[in-house]
């Protein structure tokens, strides 16, 4: 009942300060998605104006939810003394250095509409933000920074014109839940995903598909721009790497610290008939065929489109979101570019990555 309800939720309102409360609930979905929450009753302006800083209570509350619930989302920061815009960048990226170490970092160009370097503004105007036929981030299910050793760790979005009647909302999916259905469902799959490399297609980055979350230590996937992707069989004898599935003519070296050079590598079927004295592990690697690649990127975007897996948030003015960037991924929906729905104006922040992932 009511009553419980409201129990339940006193129990996750924590002091921060000694003028705040932090109060955190669970997002109301109706497809059971398990992660996301709503804060409620909380300024990002008032806060920066009493001290809200990476040093500050009210910060490590902040980022301890955001932790535990992967997404934040801040309702009404907004009024009328800024015209409904909402936060200045300047309050944008004083609010997104509280998350994380403390350091912002961005890679995209700055739109001439925007006075910050750390703030990127995208939108399906090209004079009114940065614009991309299609739209920006409308490809698929990605991380932002995969290109970068250290992923960033959080990102914090802002709406600052949101189209009419809930067009061009964001799509959020959880990675950590993604890899639990795995488990559940297809677990030969999985194993073969712990041992998938991704090649970033900008930067040359390599990243594993799956990985153990830095802080949370759950194991979730990692996607974004991904030129190609590496199966890596390592550990082992020929015969117990072809066991697991490397094929024959896989190019295979000893794992023995040495440098690696061209003459490294051979064919996996030729440690086969070594002697026994030769008993250093191997390690085998092979490139997946576009084919693959294709049908692989294919299900895992399947994967997390499930309507338990994702949360579809549509813009309202006043909205800002922070999330884990390493433990949910997000995606614009495909009428983000469309300007026929409405001017849509989004600013973005986000985080250095504090732990390299490569």
């Amino acid at each position: 009942g009511s009553a419980a309800r409201l129990s339940a939720l006193a129990s996750q309102v924590c002091a921060v300060s000694p003028v705040v409360e932090l109060a955190v609930e669970p997002l109301d979905t109706s497809a059971g998605v398990g992660f996301g929450a709503l804060v409620r009753g909380f300024s990002i302006r008032s806060a920066l104006g009493r001290g809200l800083d990476i040093g500050s209570r009210e910060a490590a509350s902040l980022r301890q939810a955001v932790r535990e619930h992967g997404l934040l989302l801040f309702r009404g920061q907004s009024d009328a003394s800024d015209a409904g815009t909402g936060l200045s960048c300047d309050e944008l990226v004083a609010f997104g250095k509280c998350f994380g170490r403390g350091h912002l970092h961005s890679a995209h160009r700055v739109h001439p509409k925007v006075a910050h370097e750390d703030v990127f503004r995208v939108s399906n105007n090209p004079d009114e933000g940065c614009f991309e036929e299609g739209g920006v981030g409308t490809g698929g299910f990605h991380s932002d920074g995969f290109f970068l050793p250290n992923v960033y760790s959080n990102a914090v979005y802002q709406i600052v014109r949101a189209p009419t009647g809930g067009r061009g909302p964001t799509l959020f999916a959880d990675y950590a839940r993604a890899v639990e259905r795995l488990a559940e469902e297809a677990p030969a799959e999985l194993r073969r995903l712990r041992r998938l490399q991704a090649v970033c297609d900008t930067s040359g980055v390599v990243h594993p598909l799956v990985h153990r979350h830095p802080e949370t230590g759950a194991e979730v996937l990692l996607l974004g721009g991904i030129a190609g992707i590496l199966e890596v069989f390592r550990g082992g004898s020929a015969q117990a790497l072809m066991a697991e599935g490397a094929p024959p003519e896989t190019f295979a070296s000893r794992e023995d610290g040495r440098p690696k050079t061209r003459e490294s590598w051979r064919p996996l079927s030729s440690f086969v008939t070594l002697g026994a004295a030769d008993v250093a592990p191997l390690v085998a690697v092979r490139r997946l065929e576009k084919e693959e690649l294709r049908g692989l990127m294919q299900r895992l975007q399947e994967l997390l489109s499930r309507q338990d897996l994702h949360y579809t948030h549509q813009w309202q003015a006043g909205d800002v979101i922070v999330t884990d960037n390493l433990a949910v991924a997000h995606k614009a929906a495909k009428d983000a570019g469309d300007l026929s729905c409405g001017l849509r104006v989004l600013h973005r922040v986000t985080v250095a990555g504090a732990h390299n992932i490569e």
